[in-house]
């Protein structure tokens, strides 16, 4: 009789155990979450705009904007970047700009076929601002009516001395630009970047 009960413990100890295990992989199965990749999903994220598109890094608000993951849409955007703008097209390709999550968002134009294949990527950014002593820098991007494309630093620069200020007549003020354009095809061009003291 024990050797019986003892029996009957060992097999309702096993079933239980069994549809333990069985609901925790049901559990862990409802918890992944299958990345999204679709294009027409992905493109509905970004605002329309109207051309002139106008972006200054740092100054321009950023809110109400999607942010990526890196997991939902990786085909298409980078992990913690943000969605900012779909621009009209000139020929056959869809534009959007994305934001790159650095000090300051900085602006990526990148250009699709109607079914999602990459055509080209920039940044519309120079990368010469930051914070040091004696160092002061603005960005600025447009992309004009006329699908031309014009991004620019403009910088005061000073030497500082060791107690951290800036030395009298050391100051220099110029801008570093490049210009480009959004052609019919969807490939982004641009010019070598030109530097003019002001």
């Amino acid at each position: 009789m024990k050797f019986l009960f003892a029996l009957i413990l060992f097999y309702c100890l096993i079933s239980c155990q069994t549809n333990e295990e069985g609901d925790t992989q049901l559990k862990n199965q409802s918890k992944e979450i299958k990345p999204i990749d679709d294009f027409e999903s992905y493109k509905k994220l970004f605002l329309k705009e109207e051309l002139p598109v106008i972006f200054k890094s740092c100054d321009s608000p950023i809110t109400g904007l999607y942010q990526f993951d890196g997991k939902s849409f990786s085909k298409f955007s980078q992990e913690y970047s943000l969605s900012l703008n779909q621009v009209p097209s000139n020929g056959n390709y869809i534009a959007l700009i994305t934001l790159a999550a650095t000090e300051c968002y900085l602006p990526i134009l990148t250009t699709y076929d109607n079914n999602g294949e990459k055509i080209d990527e920039k940044k519309l950014s120079l990368g010469y601002c930051g914070s040091d002593c004696g160092y002061d820098c603005s960005e600025f991007m447009i992309i004009n009516e006329d699908y031309t494309i014009y991004v620019s630093d403009t910088i005061s620069s000073s030497e500082c001395d060791s107690l951290g200020q800036i030395i009298p007549n050391t100051t220099e003020n110029y801008v570093i630009y490049k210009e480009g354009e959004l052609l019919k095809n969807g490939r982004i061009e641009f010019s070598k970047e030109i530097k003019v003291f002001l």
